[in-house]
Order: structure tokens, then C-alpha cells, then sequence
């Protein structure tokens, strides 16, 4: 059984989250204003992301698969590769200092028993990210490890931004 989505937690905390989410699912992560808690707009290729959606990803164990990004992140020490980039971004591209000097971010989850099921609701959940914007999220390279076909029904359903 696929739950709601959990609310938005901040990234900064995920050392209870670690405990507190080890079971599989999807995750998403984005970008927000530290003091308003709304989501830092992000120019995509067809519209500005109002949502601020920096990453959407999948895994068995998603406490720790979010606390391998955060620490990427921060120390470029984890196995995230995604977390890498964005710390390579914040070291090397003035992220942090001129562009969003007050950003914080913020992750969402919702538990997918079914590992399977979990990997069919990222790629829908990029697919549908695409369609809308024309390109997948900032931090994600591509749609799932294999040629994914596409129809027109694919983005069809509720999502969480």
C-alpha cells in the first residue's frame, strides 16, 4: 500500500529522520528561503519551478539514503552522488555566499512497501517533473537506469507539488 506523503521536515534534522524513516519509497527534496519556509523559484527550460524541487529519488532505506545526501552535501565524504554535486556547486559556484545566501532545504517522503513500486513512482514522478518543465529536476541526470519508454498517460495522477 502506497501512503500520503509525509509533510516537509528540514534537511538540517536528518539525523532523527535517519531513525525514524527506515523503510523503502520515494523522496524529494527542494530549496526554500530559510526564514519563510517558501521554495526558492528555479528557471527550468519551459517555466520557472515554483516548487523549488531540487531532487527526486527512490530507495530501500530512505532515512539513510537522505542523511548520505545531507552529508554529502555538507563534506563531499558520502556515496550520494547527487549530494556531491551540490556540494561541488556550493564550494565552487558562489551558491551559498551571492546567489541563495538564505536558503535552507527541506525533504518529503512517502512509504512504498514494494520495492518495485517504489522505482515505478520515481519514474513517474520524473516523468511528470518533465512534462512539466521540460527537464528533469536540477540535481537528478536521468530517468531511472534503463531506456524508459513513455506514454502520454504516464503523468496522469496527483503530485505532491
Amino acid at each position: 500500500m502506497i501512503e500520503q506523503w509525509h509533510g516537509w521536515a528540514h534537511l538540517g534534522y536528518i539525523n532523527d529522520s535517519k531513525l525514524l524513516y527506515r523503510w523503502p519509497g520515494v523522496y524529494i527534496i527542494r530549496l526554500i528561503y530559510a526564514s519563510s519556509e517558501k521554495p526558492i523559484p528555479i528557471g527550468r527550460f519551459l517555466c520557472i519551478d515554483e516548487t523549488g524541487t531540487l531532487l527526486i529519488g527512490v530507495s530501500n532505506d530512505l532515512g539513510r539514503r537522505l542523511y548520505d545526501f545531507y552529508y554529502s552535501y555538507l563534506e563531499d565524504r558520502r556515496t550520494h552522488s547527487e549530494g556531491r554535486r551540490l556540494h561541488l556547486v556550493r564550494m565552487l559556484c558562489k551558491f551559498e555566499e551571492e546567489i541563495f545566501p538564505e536558503s535552507s532545504m527541506q525533504f518529503r517522503v512517502r512509504h512504498i512497501p514494494d520495492e518495485e513500486q517504489a522505482k515505478s513512482e520515481e519514474e513517474r514522478l520524473l516523468k511528470s517533473y518533465f512534462k512539466r518543465f521540460g527537464e528533469l529536476p536540477p540535481l537528478n541526470t536521468m530517468l531511472g537506469k534503463k531506456r524508459v519508454l513513455w506514454t502520454k498517460t504516464d503523468t496522469e495522477t496527483d503530485d505532491p507539488w
